[in-house]
């Protein structure tokens, strides 16, 4: 059986920011690329910090078709945070995996032996290994409890609650019904 490696599964090309980027352009490329982080680079390639999208949408928000609307104002550099788990290409998938679990992150960051960022692997990518990988009819999924949020409640209260609960989603109810 092939041993599965971290390059199989990350998120690769690697996209990401100049370190002096607006924080309109990151969140456009949040958008654009349909990713949830983007290392800000340094001039020699270098990661420099992790923007995630809460960090970039707590910041302000795009409407009409890319317009970015600040509600503080942040500097990209300002919200970056070092990776929490950094990984090597030729990583086993289960010590990447494991590097997510261990620092509780939703990514790891990729690096060649010389420090190039060359990818990320995310949470998602654990997702498609495990349907891909796991024996059918595998039940293993732990259940945290399903965290909600009325649909009429204001989007920033929104976000603010995902953050206070360290969640990436919230379901939305209207009334007994479930909305989204």
């Amino acid at each position: 059986m092939k041993t599965e490696r971290v390059r199989d599964w990350m998120g690769a090309p690697l996209v990401g920011c100049p370190v002096d980027v607006e924080m309109a352009d990151v969140a456009r490329l949040l958008w654009d690329e349909g990713i949830r982080h983007a290392p800000l680079l340094r001039k020699n390639g270098r990661v420099a910090g992790v923007l995630s999208d809460i960090d970039v949408f707590s910041a302000g928000t795009l409407v009409d078709d890319g317009v970015w609307v600040e509600r503080v104002a942040r500097e990209p550099r300002e919200l970056a945070r070092p990776a929490r788990a950094i990984v090597h290409p030729d990583d086993e998938l289960a010590l990447g995996l494991a590097a997510l679990r261990d620092a509780g992150s939703d990514y790891a960051l990729v690096l060649e032996a010389d420090g190039t960022p060359v990818g990320i692997l995310t949470e998602h990518d654990a997702v498609r290994a495990a349907a891909r990988l796991l024996p059918e009819g595998f039940v293993g999924a732990v259940h945290r409890g399903v965290r909600g949020i009325d649909a009429d409640t204001p989007v920033l209260d929104g976000l603010a609650r995902m953050v206070d609960l360290g969640v990436r989603h919230l379901v939305v109810t209207r009334g007994p019904t479930i909305a989204g």
